[in-house]
């Protein structure tokens, strides 16, 4: 597989109700906390379209989310907040990114893709295709007809039971600084 910056000519295209869910979430929440995105894929467009934001059962804490296996139909992304730290992604982001992007079905031709958005506005992505594991690759946002403090109140309420904050040993997380 081939890192490159921009390559493939692969695009990620968001509808304008994921992209404020995803934003919603991440200025809601005070810990780090993961979905995934459920949509479609295109080959011939080059395009990975994010239809909605669908949130799972998982722990969280200021530092790390631990998102439950459930099984979830049409999932092109996987999404967590880094909430007041620098986007790019941590040890753990990486570990998770290769087990994600190897066990993709390749053979079906199936692209993924990983975001990570923090409180201050920044975006990190990251892009799987059968020959492309492309950084930063190039996404849309369609319009939306609804104001984001409206998508917000709409997308966010119902979503947020399912994230349960735990405990952390400081001790295992020197570097970090608040």
């Amino acid at each position: 597989m081939v890192v490159e910056p921009r390559g493939g000519n692969w695009k990620v295209v968001f509808s304008s109700q994921a992209w404020e869910q995803q934003q919603a979430l991440v200025s809601a929440c005070g810990t780090e906390l993961g979905w995934y995105g459920i949509g479609h894929t295109s080959t011939e467009d080059h395009l990975i379209y994010v239809e909605e934001i669908y949130v799972p059962q998982q722990q969280v804490n200021a530092t790390r989310c631990v998102l439950d296996a459930e099984h979830v139909e049409n999932v092109v992304l996987w999404g967590h907040s880094h909430v007041r730290m620098a986007c790019s992604p941590s040890a753990q982001d990486q570990t998770t990114w290769k087990g994600y992007s190897e066990a993709l079905p390749f053979g079906e031709y199936q692209p993924f893709a990983m975001i990570i958005l923090n409180k201050m506005g920044d975006v990190y992505m990251r892009l799987a295709t059968e020959h492309y594991d492309v950084v930063n690759p190039p996404y849309e946002v369609e319009n939306s007809e609804l104001s984001w403090a409206q998508e917000q109140l709409l997308k966010v309420t119902p979503l947020l039971p399912k994230v349960k904050k735990s405990s952390y040993n400081y001790k295992d997380y020197p570097k970090y600084k608040y």
